[in-house]
């Protein structure tokens, strides 16, 4: 909590330094608390509400466990718990499964070819990407691609 000026100061010093140090205050409130300082459960929620963050920003990069648990300061264990409790799938299961909307949504666009899609979720290999693609909505990219009406953004839940 911010405490007045020392009463010491004119009015117009004070008046000064609260003008001079209100944005400053702002934005330390802004800053999340300390994973440490909050309770399991809120803990757990914070690490996978930072955690999803993290992972949709680097959607199109190759993420392991290890290197996205490294980036989060915590363990792979850790970080695996807190994701099956939280949302009851895996870290990877839920980048997948973002990884594949993000592309059904782009092929429903129209605009990209399906290996640059394939790339821009993370895919290196359109094959990897059709097969996985195919898995989660039962259709082919192409056919994605293909069908009227598919920008309506509303995506099957596969």
């Amino acid at each position: 909590m911010v405490s007045a000026p020392p009463t010491h100061f004119s009015q117009q010093h004070q008046r000064l330094i609260e003008l001079l140090l209100s944005p400053l205050f702002g934005l330390i409130a802004t800053f999340p608390e300390p994973l440490s300082e909050l309770p399991t459960s809120s803990r757990s929620e914070r690490l996978v509400q930072r955690t999803c963050q993290y992972l949709l920003a680097h959607i199109e990069q190759r993420l392991t466990l290890k290197r996205i648990s490294a980036h989060m300061h915590t363990n792979r264990n850790r970080l695996a718990q807190a994701f099956r409790q939280q949302l009851n799938m895996g870290v990877n299961a839920w980048l997948r499964q973002q990884r594949l909307h993000k592309a059904y949504r782009l092929l429903s666009e129209g605009t990209l070819s399906v290996q640059a899609i394939a790339e821009r979720v993370g895919y290196p290999s359109q094959g990897n990407f059709s097969t996985a693609f195919k898995r989660q909505f039962k259709q082919t990219p192409q056919q994605v691609r293909r069908q009227p009406g598919t920008t309506s953004g509303v995506l099957p839940t596969g």
